[in-house]
C-alpha cells in the first residue's frame, strides 16, 4: 500500500468509528456479554493496566477515572523493568490490539495463575488471549491503514465499561462523532492551516484525557511525521513552556482549568492556539476522533507536497 493509500485509508477507517463504535457497544450491552466473563472486583482490588504506545495510552484515562473513584488502579509499561508483582488481590489488565505484542503476551503469562488476568485484544485467538482469564475483545474490524485509530477508540470503551461505566453512560458518544465527523467541513481546513508547516506542536489536555492528547500527538509524528508531543496543561507551564518559541502551536483540549492563561503564555510567545469544536457526549470516546481528522488532513497535504516518504 502507497503512502497515499494509506492516508486514504486512514480516512475511511476514522469515518468508520461511529458504526464501530455502535457495534461495540451493542456487543457489551447484549445478555452474556463480553463483561459477564469477568468475575465480580471486590473494591479493595488493584487494577493494573499494561500495555505499549497506543494500547497503554488507552489505559491512562481509565486509570484516572478509576481513581477519582477512589480506586487503586496505574498503568505501567509492559516492557518495564520495575513491575508490581503478580498477586491475588491484582486484576491485571493487559492491552494489545494485534494480541501479539511481545512484551504485553510476557506480562500477562508472568501474572497468569496468580493475578486475575484480563485480555483487552481485537484478536481473541491470539496469543494474548491464550495468556488471560477473561477476554474483552475491541470489535474494531480491520485497520487497513495500519494505523492504530480505530483500535485506541474501542480500547478506550472497553476500559472504560470495565472500570464501571455503563453502556448507557457512553452511548452518546455514537451521535456526537456522527456530528463531529460530518461538520468537520466547517472548522478542519483552517485548524489544518494553523498546524501545517509549524516547528513544533503540543497537544495540551487535562489530567482526565491525557491519554487522548498522547495518542493525537502520536498520530500527528506517525502521518504527517510532525513534532508533536503531549502534556497536562498545567505540567506544561513548568516543563515544556520553553519550547513555545514563535510559530508554536498548541491543540488545547477541553477541561484545562484558566485556559485562557495558558492561551495568553502560548501566543505572548509568538504562537497560536488550535481548539476542537464544541462537543457533546464523552469527551474520551469522542475527541479521539479529532485528533485523528487533523492527523489525516495534515498527512494528506504532506503526500501531496512529497514532504513524506
Amino acid at each position: 500500500m502507497t503512502v497515499e493509500d494509506r492516508a486514504a485509508a486512514l480516512l475511511e477507517d476514522v469515518l468508520g468509528d461511529r458504526q464501530m463504535l455502535a457495534t461495540l457497544l451493542d456487543a457489551y450491552a447484549a445478555p452474556g456479554g463480553p463483561l459477564a466473563a469477568v468475575p465480580k472486583i471486590p473494591d479493595s482490588s488493584r487494577m493494573v493496566f499494561a500495555g505499549l504506545g497506543s494500547s497503554r495510552y488507552a489505559a491512562l484515562d481509565a486509570a484516572t477515572a478509576m481513581r477519582a473513584d477512589g480506586r487503586s488502579g496505574w498503568v505501567e509499561f509492559s516492557s518495564a523493568d520495575v513491575v508490581t508483582p503478580p498477586a491475588g488481590d491484582v486484576l491485571f489488565v493487559a492491552i494489545s490490539a494485534s494480541g501479539s505484542t511481545p512484551e504485553t503476551v510476557a506480562a500477562a503469562e508472568r501474572h497468569l495463575g496468580k493475578s486475575l488476568v484480563v485480555a483487552v485484544t481485537n484478536r481473541p485467538e491470539s496469543p494474548l488471549a491464550a495468556a488471560a482469564d477473561v477476554v474483552l475483545p475491541l470489535f474494531a474490524g480491520v485497520e487497513t491503514s495500519g494505523v492504530s485509530s480505530r483500535t485506541f477508540l474501542a480500547s478506550t470503551a472497553v476500559l472504560a465499561l470495565l472500570i464501571g461505566d455503563s453502556v448507557d453512560a457512553l452511548r452518546p458518544a455514537v451521535s456526537a462523532l456522527e456530528r463531529l465527523l460530518a461538520g468537520r467541513a466547517e472548522w478542519l481546513p483552517s485548524a489544518a492551516d494553523l498546524l501545517d508547516g509549524a516547528e513544533s506542536i503540543g497537544v495540551l489536555a487535562p489530567a482526565a484525557t491525557q491519554g487522548v492528547a498522547e495518542q493525537a500527538a502520536l498520530l500527528l509524528r506517525e502521518g504527517p511525521r510532525l513534532r508533536a508531543s503531549a502534556h497536562e496543561a498545567t505540567d506544561w507551564l513548568h516543563t515544556a513552556v520553553y519550547t513555545a518559541l514563535p510559530g508554536y502551536r498548541a491543540i488545547v483540549l477541553p477541561g484545562i482549568d484558566d485556559d485562557a492563561t495558558l492561551e495568553g503564555v502560548i501566543t505572548g510567545r509568538g504562537g497560536a492556539v488550535v481548539r476542537p469544536p464544541a462537543i457533546t457526549g464523552p469527551a474520551r470516546l469522542v475527541l479521539p476522533a479529532y485528533g485523528d481528522l487533523l492527523a489525516v488532513q495534515l498527512w494528506s497535504r504532506a503526500v501531496a507536497q512529497r514532504k513524506v516518504p
